[in-house]
């Protein structure tokens, strides 16, 4: 098994460990890893991309990731020319022998052209066939691929192919191996200035570390600002490991053809008065690795760093006026295929400013719709405050990073420079846009955008209705949106994977930004989907967005990588320092609900929300804050150890009493009348854990009013009922029905000895009940195992419900929803009636009609009349968490708790969804508690049934 090694400080060094693998060195990419996880799909990966781009660094960290047997075998280039295969065909044959092994082969490309290749071939379809089904891992690594029929080797699936798109080191990536790795950061604009300089590629990264190592950072600062083709160490680099011995010809034409950005074989072509080019770039790309292309060879490209040397080389070769003419014919040619911001960037590299304005005036919106933050190192500073086009540039970029008060300087002075009434009227559109998230701008809905600031402002479920008249993809974004900012998760989900993302829209930030919520929601729930969030940072970037590309890298803390959460925290203090305000309350709001999840919430993180989204004007954010802040305060202070976050310390003083019952009802204040359902209920169960004398009522008020919104609790939320039986019996008048409560929403759990008819204890229901719901459902009566198969599947089903709701009684709209949601009132009542009746034959075959004993009615519901003595057996994990508890209360009052699991692993859970049938808060009964599946995730499947946890044996009998 593969053991990690320790890193080295020299990037360029490779130190072995004691097997044979690499030192696993530098910063680990999770979402590359996350990649090469692929292989346990299709068995087989490829890395290809030219040399400096860390591929070596990259396997090995894969390797001492990896839990089974790892075998690596680095090709010797004289080995595989001398057709020694020996110790190649050695090392497969090692790894064929363990099952679930990982095969690593780097440098294959030394292999292509000699006997060994073949040889490779024959071994791989050898390690396959023997391998099967195991779970074999193959990955293979170089600067170009041999000819291997990758077919053979049965792979279930499309190889995972990682190139040195990929492999390029984005923004955030950097600046987290400066500050991490390299321990010498850099601030936000020379980050950016730096990748783009160095284009990503690892060797120019770390080159440019080895170089500025232990400067000050004002030094740092300078030298990225001076990085160019004149870099010496990166010349020397290049020089020695992808331009040695290459044919004068082959130099020659990289040269001259480094003026283009992107290289077709009909450009070069044109600009070299040759033909063939497409020839030379295919052999420039697939034999020597020189170029890369991201779209199956019609096009190539260089890496910034090479394509800068090679920019220099022109200099040198040409003399700078013959160099400026030759960046000049590049940009003609350019311009006749109307690629107008790469012909500007050509006239700039030749200094020829006049031809950049006059394009800018023919081509300006065209330029600056495709933000290309590099023309701005190309220009100089004159030019930059003077043309309106760049002006507007600017502020777009600004934009793009979240600063909208820089930005809305920008358009408005770009609109004061403007001479034509277009140029002006684009200023002001883009300057309405940015205004609308200020927090003193109330605008009008003329924009999507400006549906989703009045989401966060007040009443979301009122913005999701209007939304309806909202087309296309815009419209699907503000109706979820909405819809979770009210805390209907469920109907959200639902959206979420019901909306087309492929939907004609005026913008494709409203297409990623519901891409991004529908990806993070299926993150919530469980499904592990890095890889799409990596995958919408990185078009969101290519958008001219970084702000969104940062949301999306904190949305991967709502799924079950532990790490992940230091990547959202990293992100919210990376938008702190940009200035970008919105996209720190949004980052922060996800570290919070992160905590929320694990149950532990952050007081202080909490109240900077709450802060942050008043100062914004974002109501509905600052009602969930405070809600959450002060459910969790009172939980907090709670003395019965209901929560995570309870002290236990004894009984509160009356003025601390009193000091969180106040702060709860101002959180439930604001919420009601910003209009969040969702807030309210955590403020209502904050309510209940601060005030015993109403708890129970104050439950049952916000359980039934998150099953009514689709909300699903937390289990640690829910205290413990508290309240004495006698007291609940005090309380309710002699004329009020059984299972009624006066000024309440939900029937409360009524007594054995107080139910009415039917409830009262006899000989048959004061016999020895057993139901186990582990390993499956059993119930045995008096000794007698029930044979539940005996009856329908939806008999089982509701007996299921029932149970899991023992000595509760259930409504019987809760049981006609659950069972049968689509059929009508009448029809549903019909066969409800003749479920229990099959249902008292199953359990009391003996009892006379109308003197059922165990499957009682009260009144409009249903329930199992259990004896009052109950008993439980948890798994060991229960015992040691239940001796945490507070001490006091029987286990009868932990066994009521609400506790949210699976019934069964095999037993199908029922979902429960509102219908237009009327079925008020009123008239639900008190066993509809919502639960959820037991996930990784953060938001579960909304289920319906007060469940009984899947680890615990119940015991319900007499005493």
């Amino acid at each position: 098994m593969a053991m990690r090694g320790a890193p080295v400080d020299d990037p360029f060094t490779t130190s072995m460990t004691g097997n044979g693998i690499p030192a696993a060195h530098g910063l680990v990419r999770h979402r590359l890893v996350a990649h090469l996880a692929a292989t346990r799909a299709t068995g087989l990966a490829l890395v290809v991309a030219p040399a400096g781009y860390g591929k070596t660094t990259l396997l090995a960290q894969y390797a001492h990731l990896h839990p089974g047997y790892v075998t690596w075998h680095g090709v010797d280039g004289a080995e595989a020319i001398a057709g020694q295969t020996d110790r190649l065909l050695g090392d497969i044959a090692d790894s064929a022998d363990h099952p679930e092994s990982l095969l690593i082969i780097d440098n294959v490309d030394q292999l292509i052209g000699t006997p060994a290749e073949a040889e490779l071939e024959r071994a791989l379809s050898y390690r396959s066939g023997r391998c099967g089904s195991s779970g074999c891992d193959v990955l293979l690594s170089g600067r170009r691929m041999p000819e291997l029929n990758l077919l053979r080797h049965e792979v279930s699936g499309v190889p995972c192919v990682i190139g040195p798109d990929h492999l390029r080191f984005r923004t955030w990536e950097v600046e987290r191996l400066l500050a991490s790795i390299y321990a010498e950061p850099l601030p936000p604009d020379e980050i950016a200035l730096l990748t783009r300089r160095t284009g990503g590629w690892a060797a120019g990264l770390a080159m440019f570390h080895l170089s500025t190592r232990g400067r000050p950072l004002a030094a740092r600062q300078r030298t990225v600002a001076s990085l160019s083709g004149r870099w010496s160490m990166a010349r020397g680099y290049l020089a020695r490991t992808l331009l040695a011995d290459l044919d004068p010809a082959i130099r020659t034409f990289l040269v001259r053809t480094s003026v283009f950005e992107v290289l077709t074989g009909t450009r070069c072509d044109c600009l070299l008065d040759t033909t063939g080019s497409a020839r030379v770039l295919d052999d420039l790309a697939n034999r020597h690795g020189l170029l890369s292309s991201i779209d199956g060879g019609q096009s190539y490209l260089y890496h910034q760093v090479m394509r800068s040397h090679l920019a220099e080389a022109l200099v040198e070769d040409l003399g700078e006026r013959q160099a400026a003419r030759w960046h000049a014919r590049a940009a003609r040619l350019l311009i006749d295929e109307a690629a107008y911001g790469e012909a500007i960037r050509a006239h700039a590299r030749a200094g020829d400013w006049a031809a950049v304005r006059r394009l800018l005036a023919r081509a300006g919106d065209v330029v600056v719709d495709h933000d290309d933050p590099g023309l701005g190192d190309l220009l100089p500073a004159w030019l930059l405050a003077e043309d309106p086009w760049l002006v507007y540039g600017e502020a777009r970029r600004r934009l793009g990073h979240g600063q909208l008060h820089a930005a809305i300087d920008g358009f408005r002075k770009a609109e004061s420079l403007f001479a034509d009434e277009d140029g002006k009227r684009r200023c002001r559109a883009r300057r309405r846009i940015s205004a609308i998230w200020l927090a003193d701008e109330v605008p009008g809905r003329a924009h999507w955008s400006a549906w989703l600031r009045a989401a966060l402002r007040r009443h979301p479920l009122t913005v999701s209705c209007d939304a309806v008249a909202l087309p296309g993809t815009s419209g699907h974004l503000v109706r979820l949106m909405a819809t979770m900012l009210a805390g209907n998760l469920r109907d959200a989900y639902r959206y979420a994977m019901e909306a087309p993302i492929g939907c004609n829209t005026e913008s494709s930030i409203a297409a990623l930004a519901l891409r991004l919520l529908r990806t993070g929601l299926r993150q919530a729930a469980g499904v592990d989907i890095g890889i799409e969030l990596d995958r919408i940072a990185d078009e969101a970037e290519a958008e001219g967005a970084p702000w969104f590309g940062r949301l999306a890298r904190a949305a991967m803390a709502l799924g079950s990588d532990s790490d992940a959460i230091d990547e959202a925290h990293a992100v919210a203090s990376e938008c702190e320092q940009r200035d970008d305000v919105w996209g720190a309350l949004a980052a922060t709001v996800i570290t919070c609900l992160r905590d929320w999840h694990v149950g532990l919430p952050d007081a202080g993180r909490l109240s900077q929300v709450a802060r942050a989204a008043k100062a914004l004007g974002a109501g509905v954010v600052q009602a969930w804050a405070q809600s959450m802040l002060a459910l969790s305060s009172s939980m907090a202070a709670s003395p019965s150890g209901a929560g995570p976050q309870a002290s236990g310390a004894g009984p509160l003083t009356s003025e601390s009493r009193q000091s969180l019952i106040t702060e709860a009802k101002t959180a439930a204040h604001l919420a009601a009348s910003i209009g969040v359902p969702g807030a309210h209920i955590l403020a209502t169960l904050a309510i209940a854990h601060a005030d015993a004398a109403r708890s129970d009522t104050l439950i049952d008020d916000a359980t039934v009013q998150a099953l009514a919104i689709g909300m699903p609790l937390p289990p640690w939320v829910l205290p413990a009922r508290t309240l004495p039986q006698q007291d609940q019996q005090q309380r309710r008048p002699a004329d009020t029905p059984a299972g009624a409560r006066t000024g309440g929403a939900w029937p409360e759990r009524v007594p054995p000895e107080s139910r009415g008819q039917g409830f009262q204890p006899t000989a048959a229901s004061a016999l020895q009940v057993s139901i186990r719901c582990f390993g499956g459902f059993q119930m045995e009566i008096a000794g007698r195992r029930i044979d539940i198969m005996a009856v329908r599947a939806r008999a089982r089903s509701a007996l299921r419900l029932l149970a899991t709701n023992a000595g509760h009684v259930v409504h019987k709209e809760v049981l006609i929803e659950a069972l049968w949601p689509d059929l009508s009132a009448t029809a549903a009542t019909r066969n409800l009636q003749v479920t229990v009746s099959a249902l008292r034959g199953l359990l009391e075959p003996a009892s006379e009609r109308g003197k059922a004993q165990l499957l009682i009615r009260s009144g409009e519901a249903y329930g199992l009349a259990l004896p009052q003595a109950v008993s439980a057996t948890p798994s060991p994990s229960q015992r040691r968490s239940t001796a945490g508890s507070a001490s006091g209360g029987s286990k009868a009052r932990r066994l009521r708790s609400t506790h949210f699991g699976r019934l069964s692993p095999r037993t199908p859970v029922l979902c429960y969804q509102r219908r237009d049938r009327q079925t008020g808060p009123s008239r639900l009964g008190s066993g509809s508690t919502g639960r959820r599946r037991q996930s990784p995730g953060l938001w579960p499947q909304w289920r319906c049934g007060r469940a009984i946890s899947p680890k615990r044996s119940i015991q319900l009998g007499a005493a």
